[in-house]
């Protein structure tokens, strides 16, 4: 993926790859915060 958008040189392609990285792994760490917080829940019950 990084070397196609280096070889394009398009610093939008670059930006949208780096933009969607990070929003997955944004999702990523809030995806197993609610997992960890459902997990603490359920040992509440």
């Amino acid at each position: 993926v990084t070397d196609i958008a280096l070889q394009t040189g398009d610093i939008t392609s670059t930006w949208r790859w780096t933009l969607m990285i990070s929003s997955d792994i944004i999702l990523l760490t809030y995806g197993l915060r609610i997992l960890k917080g459902n997990d603490h829940l359920w040992q509440m019950i």
